[in-house]
């Protein structure tokens, strides 16, 4: 997208899932025109903005296409979490607890004494036994190991962790 003598422009580069504006598909290498209220998709429409000149409005964002959201299940009894319907994702006590308290406050920070109040209560004001920041962070290598990269647990240094969602997909299997 490029603006060229006041006109706003999009090209495709020879994308492979291709470009089309108000669901058109786009000839590679030729510049096509766009004005505000046109539609532009991306990965054969998983992707989608609408040209906006309205500086002051925030819009949400929207999946366009919800058969790519993740799917969780989660099962108490037997520790265990099943993503997108593939194979029951079995977890030791401690990561089960992490993974839980982390994906029940998704998108939202989780500070380093709440995962220790849920990880290890018995470990909660005992001086003798204090969880060290190398404990939280080997739990929550382990926990991003054995989630395989559906979701992300990231770190806000000084304050915590949050874990967000990836929506995955295949590529291929958009064609």
């Amino acid at each position: 997208i490029y603006m060229e003598e006041g006109q706003l422009l999009i090209e495709d580069l020879a994308s492979k899932h291709g470009t089309s504006v108000n669901q058109m598909p786009l000839v590679p290498g030729n510049p096509c025109h766009i004005e505000p209220g046109d539609s532009i998709a991306l990965v054969n429409g998983l992707i989608e903005f609408i040209i906006s000149i309205d500086n002051d409005l925030t819009m949400d964002f929207t999946p366009v296409n919800p058969e790519f959201l993740q799917t969780v299940a989660i099962n108490e009894h037997l520790q265990t979490v099943i993503i997108n319907e593939e194979a029951p994702i079995k977890m030791p006590t401690k990561e089960f607890n992490c993974f839980k308290l982390l994906y029940e406050n998704l998108d939202n920070l989780i500070s380093k004494e709440e995962i220790v109040q849920q990880v290890w209560p018995e470990r909660v004001g005992d001086p003798e036994q204090i969880v060290t920041a190398e404990e939280i962070a080997s739990l929550l290598y382990r926990v991003r190991k054995r989630l395989n990269g559906h979701f992300a647990i990231k770190a806000v240094i000084q304050k915590g962790y949050y874990m967000e969602s990836i929506h995955s997909f295949n590529l291929s299997d958009l064609s």
